[in-house]
């Protein structure tokens, strides 16, 4: 009656094996196939990722570019205002710096205005 029990225990047991075997290939096969869909989708993501990386790629060119080119024309803007700076401080100066100066320039050039001015005035009484 033992071996019998034994017997039946090992029956019992070689069917659990069995099915715990079968449990396995099947979880395998099912791994497998989450394993293929997971890697398909990776794919999937890969391909979508790339042509909107360089897109970014190209955008991020595009900005450097224009920042460059906002730049130079900010530094041509701000060279042409101390230029217009330059020149209207120097008109201030050369008129400024020549009276002081220069007062017997100043007064013969007034002379010779009033002489112009006369003259153009005689010219227009005489018509």
């Amino acid at each position: 009656m033992i071996i019998m029990i034994i017997d039946i225990l090992l029956v019992v047991l070689i069917l659990a094996a069995i099915a715990l075997c079968i449990y396995l290939v099947i979880s395998l096969k099912k791994l497998n196939e989450s394993i293929k869909v997971m890697q398909k989708d990776v794919h999937d993501l890969y391909e979508n990722a790339v042509p909107l990386l360089q897109n970014l790629t190209e955008i991020s060119e595009r900005a450097t570019k224009v920042t460059s080119e906002a730049e130079l024309y900010w530094r041509d803007i701000s060279s042409s205002i101390e230029r217009v700076k330059d020149k209207v401080s120097g008109f201030g100066k050369s008129s400024g710096a020549t009276s002081p100066q220069n007062p017997i320039e100043d007064f013969i050039r007034n002379l010779k205005a009033i002489s112009r001015g006369i003259t153009a005035f005689w010219t227009n009484f005489r018509n």
